[in-house]
């Protein structure tokens, strides 16, 4: 899916707790209505199920898309573990709260 980081820039600016879900997931397969999403963990499921979260997605995705879409995640073992570095954007206020550091 081409929009995909279109989508994820709209829903940056909504929820960035979202957007950091949405980033270690990626769009499988469109099916009539329906998006698919691999995810690599249970946990993310139950995240992407919660009704506050399901609405901005597909709210963003709608209108990132033009048309309405429903969301239905899935976990699949080729969906790569999230990978994080020192310059990451998203990590970087948790590196300087708790005095972390990545160790590569």
């Amino acid at each position: 899916m081409q929009q995909w980081p279109t989508l994820l820039a709209q829903v940056k600016t909504q929820n960035y707790s979202l957007f950091s879900l949405l980033r270690v997931m990626r769009p499988v397969q469109v099916a009539g209505e329906t998006l698919r999403i691999g995810v690599a963990y249970d946990f993310h499921l139950e995240r992407i199920a919660e009704p506050k979260i399901r609405l901005i997605l597909e709210r963003t995705l709608s209108q990132v898309l033009g048309t309405a879409l429903r969301i239905e995640a899935v976990v699949m073992p080729g969906v790569a573990k999230p990978e994080y570095s020192a310059a990451d954007d998203a990590l970087q206020p948790l590196l300087e709260g708790f005095g972390g550091k990545i160790i590569e």
